[in-house]
């Protein structure tokens, strides 16, 4: 039996968010039709729902025709951040044939030998600070594909690199005390003063982010032992053979070109926060960041325009498939908003919390913010659909609007890394080379544990009656 289990061949994952597709249409024909007012939040200009508005409205059954147009809807919903990491394959392919990432990540791993551990938390808690203060999230795009070598060449495997990278940030992101596109929105919609309960949130962060480091530890101890224990073993021989070859050897030295194309990657990393904080950056500014990092690269380092485009086709074509499934992934939003019943799905969430006492319902709250990023993978948006409704529920059920607020963040947070279609979760997959199944497989048990966090994190609010300060 066990024979014939390990010969069945795993679906390719966009045969599995095809069938959530089919499964979201077939939702469509069952699901009542509902639908909320919506008004401009004066503060945040979000549209936001009007409580209390819900109403049932015919629903709108999606059939095949419409199945058919997800590929071509979902991607075009999606299209900044499938240009951003068409973008950034391209010129990451560039900077590795200059052999100038090779020959640095040897150096690095020369000087941490011995102290590979202390990198980690390290790291970690460095994007963790992008994630809380700041929102950093589909900004760490470019950053994987930089700190996934050096992980490998450390003796660890592509998930350890993911995971100082992507899970860090969505720890800092889940819980952030001045993330303007999650706390900020929210409160702004609760009514609560801007950025008010950051002690509290604070510990909240630091209580994740701990966790976080503690998991990916222990893991990395386990494989820095026996590196065959990794799922992505076999996979991370591409890697080492991209990144990595003959630098043992040193028959590709630190060139004063390397140096060069070094210094533009450094500089690059640098203007990103910036450009985020100060000049509110977001995709079509960091496109045009990293294309120009990639060309002066390739010019820099002596490559040829020529050599240099070619370099950049390739590196692109390799995201060809986490492009599509990001956009079919988009599609299966569209297709529930499209046949009006995405709103009868909140009514439904807001309707199961009423009827349970403050303790438990802040739970629920909790758990349906969990469900509702399934679906809408956007902070702000999510902010702006469930907080008009949460808010008041709040204050019916004696919880304050602080408490809330928390709720959804945690719901809104962690759980983008283990939702198989969310579209950030595969392109930093495919940028780091890890196996779709190795990292879920990887990640639910830590996804249970930060479940269990969160909940025991919201008892202390509502037992406070925590406020806005």
């Amino acid at each position: 039996m066990l024979d014939r289990l390990k010969k069945i061949e795993m679906p390719h994952p966009l045969i599995i968010i095809f069938a959530i597709v089919i499964l979201s249409a077939a939702l469509t024909h069952i699901i009542p039709g509902g639908k909320y007012d919506r008004v401009e939040n004066p503060s945040t200009r979000a549209m936001v729902v009007v409580a209390g508005s819900y109403r049932e409205i015919p629903n709108k059954p999606q059939g095949l025709f419409e199945i058919a147009l997800v590929p071509f809807n979902g991607m075009k919903e999606a299209a900044d951040i499938i240009i951003l990491l068409f973008i950034i394959g391209g010129s990451f392919s560039i900077i590795k044939d200059t052999g100038a990432l090779s020959a640095g990540i040897y150096r690095v791993t020369k000087i941490m030998k011995g102290k590979e551990f202390i990198m980690i938390p390290i790291l970690m808690t460095l994007f963790a600070l992008g994630g809380g203060i700041f929102g950093m999230y589909e900004e760490v795009l470019p950053f994987v594909g930089l700190i996934v070598p050096i992980a490998i060449a450390m003796g660890y495997d592509s998930i350890v690199g993911v995971s100082i990278v992507y899970l860090a940030t969505t720890l800092g992101f889940c819980g952030a005390f001045f993330n303007p596109f999650t706390v900020g929105v929210a409160q702004g919609i609760a009514g609560l003063p801007l950025f008010s309960g950051a002690g509290y949130r604070i510990i909240v962060w630091a209580s994740m982010l701990t966790v976080g480091i503690i998991y990916v530890l222990i893991y990395a101890a386990r494989i820095k032992k026996n590196p065959r224990l990794s799922e992505c073993y076999k996979a991370d021989e591409e890697t080492r053979k991209k990144y990595l070859s003959d630098t043992e050897q040193e028959l590709h030295p630190l060139t004063m070109r390397h140096v060069a194309v070094l210094i533009i990657l450094a500089t690059g990393f640098i203007i990103l926060p910036v450009g985020v904080m100060k000049y509110k950056w977001y995709m079509k500014e960091l496109t045009g960041l990293f294309f120009t990092m990639g060309i002066i690269s390739g010019i820099v380092s002596g490559m040829g325009l020529n050599k240099t485009i070619l370099s950049f086709l390739a590196g692109a074509g390799e995201m060809i498939n986490a492009a599509f499934l990001i956009g079919i992934a988009r599609g299966v939003m569209i297709l529930l908003q499209d046949g009006q019943v995405m709103d009868t799905i909140l009514h439904s969430l807001s309707c199961a919390v009423s009827v349970f006492p403050k303790i438990i319902a802040v739970q629920i709250m909790f758990l349906s913010q969990c469900i509702l990023n399934c679906f809408i993978q956007s902070g702000s948006a999510q902010a702006a659909i469930s907080m008009p409704i949460m808010a008041p529920l709040a204050d019916i059920l004696g919880i304050t609007r602080q408490t809330a607020v928390l709720a959804f963040q945690m719901g809104d947070g962690f759980t983008n890394f283990a939702i198989p279609w969310n579209g950030i979760t595969l392109a930093v997959l495919t940028i780091g080379f890890v196996p779709i199944w190795a990292w879920f497989k990887w990640a639910w048990k830590l996804q249970a544990w930060l479940i269990l966090l969160c909940m025991l994190l919201l008892l202390w609010p509502v037992f406070s009656h925590w406020g806005p300060f």
